[in-house]
């Protein structure tokens, strides 16, 4: 019995994704969001903390590049839900949404 030639598979070009281009004017977020003032928390970074939409926004840094902002978002994603409430108490100590503020579009 004589094997079957496998086919070469169609692959397209993949595009050259720009938000991993450096940029001197691009900002990135490292982010604590909830649904609610007691929910979970969600731990990430993103180039645009309006698109929270749904979530209350807790806290926030910035930072000025993706991978510094990727390696503190894992490192906070770590750590016990009590640090992460320290921190936020330290800044926002009423768990207001910060995105509900001025400059904010949602």
């Amino acid at each position: 019995m004589a094997a079957k030639k496998a086919r070469p598979r169609k692959t397209k070009p993949r595009a050259p994704v720009a938000l991993l281009a450096p940029t001197n004017d691009a900002a990135f977020y490292v982010y604590i969001a909830a649904r609610g003032k007691t929910g979970a928390l969600k731990i990430g970074a993103t180039g645009d903390l309006a698109a929270l939409a749904p979530l209350r926004l807790l806290w926030f840094e910035r930072l000025d590049d993706i991978p510094s902002a990727l390696a503190l978002a894992d490192r906070i994603g770590r750590w016990p839900r009590e640090w992460k409430l320290q921190m936020i108490a330290r800044t926002n100590p009423d768990r207001r949404d910060l995105a509900a503020g001025p400059g904010f579009r949602r």
